[in-house]
C-alpha cells in the first residue's frame, strides 16, 4: 500500500481573524438561525437579566427572564414597568444607589454590589452588571443580577475573625491599635485611652473552669460597648481598652465615674453557683 503526499496549508492566528470577519460581513452573525435561539438561551441563563429603558427620572422594566424571577421572587407580569428601585426596599441611601444613577445618567456601564429584598422580604446581596444599549432612539440598559450572598457574607466572616476578638465581640488588640491610629491621626479632639483589668480572673477560670470565665468576659465586653468609647478592644486575657474623644479634659472624671459604675453591678453568670 502506498500514501500520497497530501496538500496542506499552515494558518495563522490572522486567517482565523479575517475568516471571522468575513462571516460578519455576509451576515452570518446577524443570521435569522442566530437571533432565533437567542430568547432560548438568555431565558436559560442562572443569572438573572433586566432590561429597562431609560427616561427622566425613571427607568422602567421592558424585559426580565426566569431567572431574575427565580432570584427575586417576582413574576414578570409584576415588575414589567416597575424601575427596579422596588429590589432596595427602604434602604435607598445605599452608597452605590448613587454612583448607579450617575452613570445610568451618563450612558456609561458600572458594576455595583447592592443589598436587595426578595417578594418574601428576605434580603440578599445582588451583584449587579449594567451595560447601555442604543436601540434606534432609545437607551435601553441590560442589567445582569447574581445573588453573591454567599461570598458576602463569607468576607464578612473572615472580617470579623480578623478583627475581632471571638470571646467578647470587640476589637482585638491589632484592630483596636490601627482603628485609633487611623481615627484620631487627624482629629484635633482630646483622647483619652482607659485600660481595664479584671482582677482574680486567673482564679475564677481555675475554679469554676473556662467557661465561666468567657461568659464574665463576655459580658464585660457587652457592658463596656454601651459607655459611648469611640473604640472598645479585649487587648489580653484579661484587659480591656477603651478610647473616647473628649470635648475638653476636665470630662474625663466624669466618664471614669460612668464606666466604673457600669462595672459595678453583679455579674451573674451561669454555672457560678
Amino acid at each position: 500500500m502506498s500514501y500520497g503526499m497530501a496538500n496542506f496549508k499552515t494558518l495563522r492566528p490572522s486567517d482565523f481573524q479575517e475568516r471571522a470577519s468575513n462571516m460578519a460581513d455576509e451576515g452570518l452573525l446577524g443570521s435569522d438561525a442566530v437571533r432565533s435561539i437567542l430568547p432560548m438561551l438568555v431565558e436559560g441563563l442562572s443569572d438573572g437579566i433586566a432590561i429597562a429603558q431609560r427616561s427622566s427620572g425613571n427607568s422602567p422594566l421592558l424585559y426580565v427572564n426566569k431567572a431574575f424571577e427565580h432570584l427575586t421572587g417576582y413574576a414578570r407580569n409584576e415588575v414589567i414597568g416597575k424601575d427596579c428601585r422596588y429590589l432596595q426596599g427602604s434602604e435607598r441611601d445605599q452608597p452605590e444607589i448613587a454612583r448607579i444613577r450617575a452613570a445610568v445618567e451618563a450612558g456609561e456601564p458600572v458594576d455595583a454590589t447592592l443589598r436587595n429584598y426578595r417578594k418574601d422580604g428576605s434580603a440578599f446581596w445582588n451583584s449587579l452588571s449594567l451595560r447601555p444599549a442604543q436601540v434606534g432612539d432609545r437607551l435601553l440598559y441590560v442589567g445582569m443580577l447574581r445573588d453573591v450572598s454567599a461570598i458576602r457574607h463569607a468576607h464578612i466572616a473572615l472580617d470579623r475573625a480578623a478583627n475581632l476578638d471571638g470571646t467578647t465581640g470587640c476589637l482585638n488588640r491589632q484592630s483596636f491599635l490601627l482603628a485609633a491610629e487611623g481615627r484620631f491621626a487627624k482629629h484635633t479632639a482630646t483622647l483619652m485611652v482607659m485600660k481595664l483589668d479584671a482582677i482574680g480572673f486567673h482564679d475564677l477560670n481555675t475554679g469554676y473552669g473556662f467557661e465561666v470565665g468567657d461568659a464574665l468576659l463576655a459580658e464585660t465586653g457587652r457592658r463596656l460597648r454601651d459607655v459611648g468609647a469611640a473604640l472598645v478592644a479585649r487587648m489580653g486575657a484579661n484587659e480591656f481598652a477603651l478610647a473616647f474623644e473628649l470635648a475638653d479634659e476636665a470630662s474625663a472624671s466624669a466618664i471614669v465615674t460612668s464606666v466604673n459604675s457600669i462595672l459595678a453591678a453583679d455579674f451573674v453568670v451561669a454555672g457560678a453557683n
